[in-house]
């Protein structure tokens, strides 16, 4: 240990750190002292040196040998002074922090960061290109969101099964799923009201001549496996059991390997899963014969209806999705990619 360096650390523990001056000025006069430094100059009750008149300032070094005999004990002495110091100064934070009382708001959270966590999921109504971030129709909706509630929106990028289990929601603020809302647990989240309808169509290859469901017992019918059409065919869709439509349902991964499949004689009909309308209209070889009720599709966040938290983040997201629809934000965002259709009127 130099004495530059004690220096060093004499000098900090006169900063207004300390916890007393008075202490620290003695401490630190004794420090000097015993370093050899018997100056003339004195600090008084405040710790500033008091000017030496009648000549000039006169130092008398000790031997080195019995200077350094006191090392360890100063430097222990000058490591209290600091550490003391900064007991008082984190006492106060501590104190400091006690007098504003922290929000358990969730809203007026998100508010003081300035930014709210929403999630989209990475396929449709996504779609990625050349490696890019994923876009769409759920991507638009999440920063248009963010910008009727005055905030700046940071999209989140979860699968849907992701956002939909309780402990995925420590990474967003409000998922938009894009899933049936009857297929959500209500449980463990509250549901806004539908930003938009997703439509499900029946389609037959053109050279068919059914014109309903009635028609087509005999099937094959394919249907993406886990879709809502699955669910329609079976007689559970919308959440409540009725019964089946058909009998004979097929399987496959999508709507393009439905449509190989209607094209190849392996199935009668098919019920889209995430073909839209303009999809259909681009594709000559079908064409469509009815299907299930539009599916509503909602935003969601964590905590059930009646929860105090989430009720109110809900009405505000509520209030923004109002407003995105009387001005036409809605509108534009769904025209721009669904082919001119416009999903979010029902």
């Amino acid at each position: 240990m130099t004495e530059d360096r004690l220096r060093h650390l004499l000098e900090a523990a006169q900063r207004p750190a300390e916890p007393r001056a008075e202490f620290a000025s003695a401490l630190l006069g004794d420090i000097g002292r015993e370093l050899g430094f018997d100056s003339k100059t004195a600090l008084d009750g405040d710790g500033e040196p008091i000017a030496v008149t009648g000549g000039a300032v006169r130092l008398r070094r000790r031997p080195v040998a019995a200077r350094r005999t006191r090392l360890d004990l100063l430097l222990v002495a000058a490591l209290i002074a600091a550490v003391a110091g900064g007991l008082v100064i984190v006492a106060g934070a501590l104190r400091d922090r006690t007098l504003v009382p922290p929000t358990t708001d969730r809203f007026d959270t998100i508010q003081q960061l300035g930014r709210i966590r929403i999630a989209i999921r990475p396929d449709y109504p996504q779609f990625t290109a050349n490696g890019q971030a994923a876009t769409g129709f759920d991507a638009d909706v999440a920063m248009e969101l963010g910008r009727h509630l005055g905030l700046r929106s940071d999209v989140v990028i979860e699968s849907a099964a992701t956002m939909l289990q309780p402990g995925g929601a420590d990474a967003w603020d409000v998922a938009l799923p894009s899933v049936p809302s009857w297929t959500i647990d209500g449980s463990a989240f509250s549901q806004s009201d539908p930003y938009y309808w997703w439509p499900h169509f029946l389609v037959v290859p053109t050279s068919s001549s059914a014109t309903g469901i009635g028609d087509l017992a005999a099937g094959p019918i394919c249907v993406v496996a886990g879709s809502a059409g699955e669910a329609w065919l079976e007689g559970t869709y919308g959440g409540v059991a009725g019964s089946p439509r058909s009998t004979s349902i097929t399987t496959r991964p999508t709507d393009g390997d439905c449509l190989a499949a209607l094209a190849s004689g392996a199935a009668d009909a098919a019920v889209t899963a995430n073909l839209s309308a303009a999809d259909l209209r681009v594709n000559g070889n079908v064409r469509s014969i009815g299907g299930p009720p539009v599916e509503p599709r909602v935003a969601v966040v964590l905590g059930p209806p009646g929860d105090p938290d989430a009720s109110r983040l809900i009405q505000l997201i509520d209030d923004a999705l109002r407003q995105m629809h009387s001005d036409g934000t809605l509108t534009r965002l769904s025209e721009s990619r669904f082919g001119g259709d416009d999903l979010t009127a029902h």
